[in-house]
């Protein structure tokens, strides 16, 4: 009898080759996540070092061009603050995403595995029942020719 080979090897691996690509993508989401929140991060805390200046300058007359300046500034962190907030939420929607497809790629190849182990048992089954027939014809053609062989003798 010829070795085991599964009926579905070749979908499985196409499965087991999405499997790692969407690995590759879900780690690549989470760097870009990663990154997007720590940018996120600096610009709040450049926000917040503007303010403490701010408020540093008070709100004296000579320093109204500075505190202008300054103004002017914070709300253009601000700005970039709220598209960063909105480019962290686009890249954790990413991840969610591709964490998502990688736990479906999973499903399909967990099922394929567990066909594969189902024929792979029903094979092994047929194998040993085959060798277990040919055993008991050896037996039976074993016995006869005994049998043969007695009856010479005797007669």
């Amino acid at each position: 009898m010829k070795a085991f080979s599964f009926s579905l090897q070749k979908l499985l691996d196409v499965k087991e080759a999405l499997e790692r690509a969407a690995e590759a993508r879900l780690a690549d989401c989470m760097r870009k996540w990663e990154a997007a929140k720590a940018k996120l991060k600096e610009l709040a805390a450049r926000c917040q070092q503007e303010v403490s200046q701010i408020e540093a300058l008070g709100g004296s007359t000579t320093h109204r061009h500075k505190l202008s300046a300054h103004m002017r500034y914070l709300e253009r962190i601000q700005a970039k603050v709220h598209l960063q907030l909105q480019a962290v939420v686009e890249h954790e929607l990413a991840v969610e995403q591709a964490r998502q497809e990688l736990c479906e790629y999973v499903r399909e190849r967990k099922s394929l595995e567990k066909l594969k182990e189902n024929e792979k048992r029903q094979w092994l089954a047929e194998l040993k029942r085959r060798e277990q027939k040919e055993t008991d014809e050896f037996a039976v053609s074993g016995f006869i020719r005994q049998q043969d062989v007695e009856l010479v003798v005797e007669g």
